[in-house]
């Protein structure tokens, strides 16, 4: 794999079961390759219908190693952006968001399975 990088991604991951739960990672970039790209991350689930925050399951932050196949998009967040201090929480649009005071990422909106 290449030297580690200073990129924050918000990653969706595809899982290959029709009853899977929204897979999303939030977290930096620490190598990458042809094959795969290694992050330290936070993981978040939830299902096809979220009324708020309490909907997500946050996972402890993690190194995982994601094959590029099962990536179905990434989201450049800014190298600032604090993911181990982020919280959870809902914003005024009906989003569900992951923000660190600063700078902020949808996960969700409510009452939709649309994650962005």
């Amino acid at each position: 794999m290449d030297p580690p990088l200073r990129e924050i991604w918000k990653l969706r991951a595809v899982k290959p079961y029709d009853q899977a739960h929204t897979h999303l990672l939030v977290g930096r970039v620490l190598q990458r390759d042809p094959m795969a790209v290694k992050l330290l991350c936070r993981s978040f689930h939830f299902g096809r219908v979220v009324s708020g925050p309490r909907d997500i399951n946050v996972g402890e932050i993690a190194t995982r190693v994601i094959p590029w196949t099962r990536i179905e998009i990434i989201n450049v967040l800014p190298e600032s952006f604090d993911f181990k201090g982020a919280r959870v929480t809902l914003d005024k649009r009906g989003h569900v968001v992951y923000s660190d005071g600063h700078a902020a990422c949808v996960l969700v909106t409510i009452g939709q399975h649309q994650a962005f």
